[in-house]
């Protein structure tokens, strides 16, 4: 009886996050590209951005988003794409080892996978499956949630054109924890004409968030984001060095672009490459900064 009680609460969650989900997403759909990338604009800032002659950082990134359609950003983007890039710019022994990919959630084999593990899917960002126990976790919900991405285009998050073209997979990875068990530090590293700029630093983003903008030597920068804790200092990585010169090779020949690592006992693991970091809607305090970081992004001279 409690076996099948079970079943009928995962068929139950499975069926309204699918719905939930699929609502949400169809009304994003229905507003056109230009039409939402200012409306989303207009409501982050209170104002209209020109995107025209963009210069702020945000009006940079919105102009990327709308005009700069470089095929190369569709397997940038792409977290099973990517990892042959990654790999022919600075070697496979930084990828985070791959245990299986699928085109199906249904097609997922449990069985195989180790006791702890991460699914995502590769054409969209923010939703991560982290399982710590193979034996308690819900595998009808997880393939009900899954299924469901799978269906959506994540381009219409946000209008980010690198996602429109990539053809949606599942793909299961090794669960990266620090010393204590918990999640790793994210070092994300700003990268401006191939050259590491600025490194955002974020620890518990699933509980209290702590994070702080550094420089390459390590200095703490004086902007952040607002609402985010910054009182904690970080220490310095002893990996720098090292993924500094990985940040540089694999943002070299991009205007910009965020490349994510972790460092895990002593090694350096790749995360993923963002292109338009923060959908273009990145808040800074102070505010002074957004144009602090546009003057440090060259766009072609031609932008329309």
């Amino acid at each position: 009886m409690q076996k099948l009680t079970n079943t009928w609460c995962s068929v139950i969650r499975g069926w309204w996050y699918t719905v939930t989900t699929l609502v949400a997403y169809e009304i994003r759909r229905f507003l056109t590209y230009h039409g939402y990338v200012k409306l989303a604009y207009r409501r982050h800032f209170g104002c209209a951005p020109d995107y025209i002659n963009p210069r702020t950082f945000n009006e940079e990134l919105g102009w990327m988003r709308l005009y700069d359609h470089n095929p190369l950003y569709t397997i940038l983007a792409d977290k099973i794409a990517v990892r042959d890039y990654v790999r022919e710019r600075v070697g496979d022994e930084v990828l985070i080892p791959c245990y299986g990919v699928w085109n199906k959630a249904a097609d997922i084999q449990f069985d195989i996978l180790p006791n702890s593990f991460v699914l995502k899917c590769n054409h969209e960002c923010g939703f991560v499956v982290l399982c710590r126990d193979r034996a308690n976790i819900d595998q009808r919900f997880v393939r009900a949630q899954l299924a469901t991405r799978l269906r959506m285009n994540y381009y219409y998050h946000a209008r980010e054109w690198p996602y429109r073209n990539i053809p949606p997979r599942i793909i299961a990875e090794k669960l990266l924890t620090d010393d204590h068990g918990g999640e790793p530090i994210d070092y994300k590293f700003h990268c401006f004409g191939g050259v590491p700029r600025y490194i955002y630093v974020v620890k518990d983003r699933n509980s209290r968030t702590v994070c702080g903008y550094y420089s390459p030597i390590w200095e703490l920068m004086p902007f952040s984001i607002p609402g985010h804790d910054t009182t904690e200092v970080f220490p310095r990585p002893s990996q720098l060095e090292s993924m500094l010169d990985i940040a540089a090779s694999l943002s070299r020949g991009l205007y910009y672009c965020r490349v994510d690592l972790y460092a895990v006992q002593e090694k350096v693991y790749f995360g993923e490459m963002t292109l338009i970091s923060g959908a273009g809607l990145i808040v800074f305090s102070p505010d002074s900064y957004d144009l602090y970081w546009g003057e440090r992004l060259f766009l072609p001279d031609s932008k329309v």
